[in-house]
């Protein structure tokens, strides 16, 4: 502070000055609150004061203490979240566009089926032949009696005598029969079971009488065994019998 000789008047703040300050702290109000606006203007009128009281001009320009400009109201906003506007419940919300039904598909008649034409029945399948079965049976032996028989009588035995034989096939033995000739009779035929030994056996019986020629005391009896199979196959052995004319009975 400096005492000044001249009689000087004391200066007043200009009342376009003091305007453009209030103008200031109602837009940074406006912009931040109130506390914000109380805050630039004592610090407005302070700085006024301090020049008075020194006695220099209170019109001339002030050295601001901070080089950066005063707040705007952008820059202000900038510093701050946005928040959201609040929706206008003046305005009604526009409603939907209305969607157009579509239109029903036109039914179309539909085209008679035309007739299933019927299966033909499937062949049957042909049972494919298997291999072919060349193998004829086999006839191991045939056995006759050692002792002879006599011709049919109602005084001397025997008169029968049983023939067996072993016969096998690869496939089965199908009708094996034992087969012998009468003169005067024909062809007899037996046929040959199969017995608990796994052997065939069949019974030649009564001889007739006259089957030895006068003058001969035995005569031989010839007997077959035939065998088949399935596939038809044959196979054939023969055995012989002795038959006695002499009469069992002796007188003395």
């Amino acid at each position: 502070m400096y005492e000044s000789t001249d009689t000087q008047e004391i200066p007043t703040i200009a009342p376009t000055r003091r305007r453009r300050w209030l103008v200031i702290a109602a837009v940074g109000a406006a912009i931040m609150g109130t506390g914000l606006g109380l805050a630039l203007w004592p610090h407005g009128s302070s700085t006024t004061d301090e020049r008075l009281a020194s006695g220099l001009d209170a019109s001339a320009p002030v050295a601001e203490a901070s080089a950066s400009p005063a707040p705007t109201a952008s820059s202000v906003r900038g510093t701050e979240l946005d928040e959201p506007a609040e929706p206008d419940e003046s305005v009604a919300p526009a409603a939907p566009a209305a969607e157009e039904p579509p239109a029903p598909a036109e039914d179309e008649p539909a085209e008679p089926e035309e007739p299933a034409e019927p299966e033909e029945p499937a062949e049957p399948a042909e049972d494919e032949p298997g291999p072919a079965d060349n193998a004829s049976p086999v006839i191991g032996w045939v056995k006759t009696p050692e002792d002879p028989i006599y011709e049919h009588s109602l005084s001397c035995s025997p008169t029968t005598a049983k023939v067996r034989a072993q016969i096998s096939d690869n496939v089965g033995v199908v009708n094996p029969r034992l087969v012998y000739f009468i003169p005067g009779t024909g062809v007899i035929q037996v046929p040959m079971t199969l017995n608990s030994f796994g052997n065939y056996v069949a019974e030649v019986s009564k001889v007739p009488q006259g089957f030895v020629p006068a003058g001969q005391d035995s005569k031989q009896l010839f007997v077959g065994v035939v065998a088949e199979d399935a596939a038809g196959n044959v196979s054939e052995d023969h055995g012989s019998i002795t038959v006695t004319g002499d009469s069992c009975l002796s007188f003395g």
